[in-house]
């Protein structure tokens, strides 16, 4: 041991009646003691060589503090100093134990749930889009074509038409259905071409949700109900 804990009081209660030669002589042999962590030689010569003290100081110290056993003299509470000592070492080190095998658990575990979530066979996709959305697009994109009635089939009426749905696109309106384009674009076809043209860019330049044939100016219940339901298209 490099360190004991010394009652300077207890001590100096049970060695008021020694002689300086006497509490010199015990003082270094305690150190011994505690130093080696081992009885002392048996022979009393050897000690007191070893504490540098007179033979006869050494041996009235052995006499009234120690006890000779087989292996030596030792000291009643330097002996249980030290096992109190060594009891606690051995609470520390298995305590440092359970907390090196605890970590080492979870180090397992964890590394367990990696293999098991590695081995999870995952779904192989390189399209970051989530699947609801990509259908979406898709039915979007696969969308039937419009088709354009004979007497509406020209460059014009298309470059019209797109437009408008451009402009539909940029208000915000409803998404029209094929059924709807269809019922529509045979009505402008009995308008005629000429009109029918003229109804989109009707529709575009005073800001209506439907169409309306120019030949008359829809009614203002005809205007405000095309705004706000889409079934006026």
């Amino acid at each position: 041991m490099h360190f004991f804990a010394f009652n300077i009081k207890s001590y100096a209660h049970a060695t008021v009646h020694l002689t300086n030669e006497e509490d010199l002589a015990y003082r270094r042999i305690l150190d011994i003691c505690y130093d080696t962590e081992a009885p002392l030689d048996p022979d009393p010569k050897v000690i007191s060589r070893r504490v540098r003290c007179e033979l006869t100081s050494v041996q009235n110290v052995l006499g009234e503090y120690f006890i000779l056993t087989d292996t030596g003299w030792v000291h009643p509470r330097v002996q249980k100093e030290l096992d109190s000592t060594y009891a606690k070492s051995e609470k520390a080190k298995e305590s440092a134990l359970l907390s090196v095998k605890a970590r080492q658990d979870r180090a397992n575990a964890q590394r367990t749930l990696n293999e098991r979530s590695t081995n999870v066979e995952l779904p192989i996709t390189h399209d970051p889009v989530p699947m609801t959305q990509k259908e979406k697009t898709k039915k979007s994109q696969q969308a039937a074509p419009v088709v354009f009635p004979f007497e509406l089939d020209t460059q014009e009426f298309k470059q019209a038409w797109e437009e408008y749905m451009t402009y539909r696109r940029q208000s915000k309106f409803k998404t029209l259905k094929s059924a709807s384009i269809h019922a529509k674009f045979q009505e402008m076809a009995e308008w005629g071409h000429d009109q029918a043209v003229e109804a989109l860019k009707a529709s575009i330049s005073n800001g209506w949700q439907g169409i309306f044939q120019p030949t008359g100016k829809p009614t203002p219940h005809a205007a405000t109900t095309s705004s706000k339901y889409d079934h006026a298209f």
